[in-house]
């Protein structure tokens, strides 16, 4: 029986073996997954689409990485890009990092073809990368560069400040943008970028056009001061003689319109005579082939007046009586016609010349008010800003619900103004505003003002009434256009903001050639670059342009993240800065406390026994 003892405790270590086995194993078991995310920010300065035709100024891309374990962090920057050709692109990585990436003079290297799309020396950029603790991505410049598009100059200033993260805490892409002094092209400069030779307008639309944009200027008022003073000299005649015109050319078109009546009715005339005619040479005819021996036409008339050859004879003779009259009529119409018709051409003529005498006296003056006119139109851009400031940013700190926000942080437009028009003073009473404020009802006050100077321009110049096919659509503009989101997707808190600060789309104009620049059909606007292929028109001696779409200042970032993921075994030390209470859906190890207890009082048994033994004892 000596064995039984050592049978129970073999029992009972083995019973607690099988307990406490898979307690030891888990005790190491207890795992953590670091956190990771990612983040991208990008920027382009500027972008230009025309004809099939993209040109993009630059362009800044930021990528911080930890989701594959090993952080990645690089910086693209790419100074320019045309048709999908990047020019003095550069990858800036932790190996490389810092750079400072170069100008680019676009003219020393994009095609020549492509010159008249876009002009640009690229701003300089500083930009670096690091993965020494997690992953980050930085990019900056304090100047814009220089742009001219389609020929026309761009101006702008300002600075950019772009950032990309990733460490254990969260993910977020940030971004700080500045524009000062930005001026688009002027009135002037884009409507002759798309052909139009805006002296050869009337002056009446000129003028019609600056009262309806509410422009002026000391020199346009000036000259509209002396042409009036001029005018009032020979203002009398002046009326009498364009007076005399209206009259004359009533008459003429009146005239017009009357002889080619009385020609209608000439020709059905004579067409009625001529048949007359021939209707009375056939009944000669047959009475001519009836006729007895030795009886001639007037014998065969006067012998047999009732016969029925003698009166279709006589009523075919009394119809060319009655059409030659007719003709003679109708004659004498248009000869009258054509005499009133001469006479009035000629008498405008001379009334043309003579008013013509009458404004030579005042063409000095006229020349001045159009040089006024088209210098201020020169000097007023389409969209003009002193500045616009943009801050952004895509954060997130964890996983869960609310870990995630995509926002406009802040920023400002000062000085906006649309065809010579303070809009913001305009609708705010004020030439600033805060971005936060710039949203819903406000906004909607703001695009209103800016869609009706923009629809003035149009109306005015697509209603003259001597160029009736002369059409330009109004350009379309944006501003402040912005999309964000947030989500939770596969175990990470995403956010992301995109936001364009100003959008420009000019639709295509119809141009009569009168109004037309000489190289109108070979402007890049017209013809499209490279320059192939017919030109389309709408009518004969018409051009049409191409769409244009310009945008200044597009944002955009996207940022996603989870925390660590720690996995805490019931019974283990959990690793330092986790939850101290473990998740409540891990699944149960090891074998019941009850078990346990049985194998601990049979090794408790099994001491006392061997001990007994050991004394001499025997159970």
């Amino acid at each position: 029986m000596r064995h039984r003892p050592l049978a129970t405790a073999a029992s009972a270590a083995l019973v607690l073996g099988v307990i406490a086995g898979p307690a030891t194993a888990t005790a190491s078991a207890a795992s953590s997954d670091a956190a990771a995310g990612s983040a991208t920010s990008a920027l382009q300065i500027l972008s230009l689409a025309l004809a099939g035709h993209q040109a993009d100024v630059g362009t800044v891309a930021l990528t911080s990485d930890t989701v594959s374990g090993t952080p990645v962090a690089k910086v693209v920057v790419t100074p320019v890009k045309v048709d999908g050709t990047a020019y003095g692109e550069q990858t800036v990585t932790p190996a490389s990092s810092p750079v400072t990436v170069p100008v680019v003079d676009s003219s020393t290297v994009v095609p020549s073809a492509l010159s008249g799309l876009i002009a640009v020396k690229s701003p300089s950029f500083d930009a670096s990368a690091s993965d020494s603790d997690g992953a980050s991505s930085k990019a900056g410049t304090g100047s814009l560069g220089s742009v001219s598009v389609l020929g026309a100059p761009l101006s702008l200033a300002g600075s950019v400040d772009v950032s990309s993260l990733v460490n254990g805490t969260n993910a977020v892409g940030e971004k700080t943008v500045t524009v000062k002094n930005l001026a688009l092209p002027s009135v002037a400069d884009l409507l002759g970028a798309l052909g139009l030779d805006l002296p050869k307008l009337p002056l009446d639309t000129l003028t019609n056009l600056l009262n309806g944009l509410n422009l002026t200027s000391t020199a346009v008022t000036t000259a509209q001061q002396a042409l009036t003073t001029a005018e009032a000299t020979i203002k009398t005649q002046i009326d009498s003689t364009q007076a005399q015109i209206d009259a004359t050319q009533a008459t003429i078109t009146k005239a017009t319109t009357d002889l080619a009546t009385a020609q209608t009715q000439l020709t059905a005339a004579q067409k009625a005579a001529a048949d007359a005619l021939a209707a009375q040479q056939a009944a000669a005819a047959a009475i001519t082939a009836a006729l007895p021996a030795g009886t001639t036409l007037t014998q065969y008339l006067a012998l047999f007046p009732s016969s029925s050859l003698v009166t279709t004879y006589n009523a075919a003779t009394a119809q060319v009586t009655s059409t030659s009259a007719a003709v003679t009529a109708a004659q004498s119409a248009v000869d009258t016609l054509q005499k009133t018709l001469t006479d009035a051409q000629t008498l405008l003529s001379s009334l043309v010349a003579t008013l013509n005498g009458l404004l030579a006296q005042v063409q000095p003056q006229i020349d001045a008010l159009l040089a006024a006119i088209t210098a201020l139109l020169d000097g007023t851009p389409l969209v003009s800003v002193d500045s616009i400031s943009i801050q952004t940013q895509a954060l997130v700190t964890s996983a869960s619900t609310g870990g995630q926000s995509a926002k406009v942080v802040g920023g400002e437009i000062t000085g906006l103004k649309v065809l010579g028009t303070d809009v913001l003073n305009n609708v705010l009473g004020s030439s600033s505003v805060n971005l936060l404020d710039l949203v819903g009802s406000t906004l909607t006050s703001v695009t209103s003002t800016i869609n009706g100077l923009t629809g003035t321009l149009s109306s005015v110049l697509s209603n003259v009434p001597s160029l009736p096919s002369l059409s330009i659509p109004a350009p379309q503009i944006g501003l402040l256009t912005k999309s964000t989101a947030t989500d939770i997707v596969g175990g990470f808190g995403t956010a992301s903001d995109s936001v364009n600060a100003l959008s420009v789309t000019i639709p295509p104009i119809t141009l009569p050639a009168s109004v037309a620049l000489p190289n109108a059909a070979s402007l890049p606007a017209i013809s499209g670059l490279p320059a192939t292929g017919a030109l389309k028109a709408a009518a004969v001696g018409d051009l049409v342009s191409k769409a244009i779409t310009l945008k200044l200042v597009t944002l955009s970032e996207l940022s996603k993240f989870h925390g660590a993921v720690v996995v805490v075994v019931p019974g283990t030390t959990p690793p330092a800065g986790t939850p101290a209470t473990p998740p409540s859906n891990l699944a149960t190890t090891g074998l019941p406390a009850g078990l346990a207890l049985f194998a601990i009082l049979l090794v408790g048994g099994a001491l006392v026994l061997r001990r007994r033994l050991v004394d001499g004892t025997e159970v």
